[in-house]
C-alpha cells in the first residue's frame, strides 16, 4: 500500500488547491511515484475503482475512501 500512499503525497497539490484530478493528471502522478508512464488501459482501470460518482475526476475523499475500503478489505482477509 505504500506505492498508492506515494501517489496520493503526488496529487497533494491538487488536493490543497480543491481541483479535481483528471486521468492525464493521474498519469502524471503515477509517472512520478514509479518512473514510466503508466497505459491509458491501467488509468482507465484506476478510474473505474476511485471515481465513485463516475464523473471521469477524481476527488480526495474518493481516493481516500476507496483506498481505505480495500485496505480494511486486505487486512480482514489477513487475519483469516
Amino acid at each position: 500500500m505504500g506505492c498508492l500512499s506515494d501517489i496520493d503525497t503526488a496529487l497533494g497539490m491538487y488536493y490543497a488547491a480543491g481541483t479535481s484530478i483528471t486521468p492525464a493528471e493521474l498519469n502524471e502522478a503515477c509517472k512520478a511515484v514509479t518512473g514510466p508512464s503508466v497505459s491509458s488501459h491501467l488509468v482507465d482501470v484506476l478510474f473505474t475503482i476511485f471515481d465513485e460518482n463516475n464523473d471521469g475526476e477524481l476527488i480526495r475523499k474518493e481516493f481516500v475512501h476507496v483506498l481505505k475500503s480495500k485496505t480494511h478489505a486486505v487486512c480482514k482477509n489477513h487475519e483469516n
